[in-house]
């Protein structure tokens, strides 16, 4: 373990376990894939328009029909501020 200059330990972050709920053409789905990969984020990917057992997942999950999300170390995080979906 490094130790920071104030004399504290340490520890990088463990990466979280991700599950992206993405559609297979969406300009918000291809951003997301974007930056996970940007920062060499694993995830599953679970594509909701040709598979409808994940969409109802996702839903029922989410509560919405069409707003792709990801949901991170099995919690599901509230909505884009303003963006669609949001409640």
């Amino acid at each position: 373990m490094a130790e920071t200059p104030a004399g504290a330990s340490f520890r990088p972050m463990e990466k979280p376990q991700i599950t992206a709920y993405l559609k297979t053409h969406c300009g918000w789905s291809g951003g997301v894939r974007a930056v996970l990969a940007k920062y060499d984020l694993p995830f599953t990917e679970k594509a909701i328009i040709p598979n409808q057992a994940f969409r109802w997942d996702m839903e029922s999950k989410s509560g919405q029909p069409i707003s792709t999300f990801c949901e991170i170390d099995g919690k599901v995080p509230s909505p884009r501020a303003g963006g669609a979906g949001a409640r």
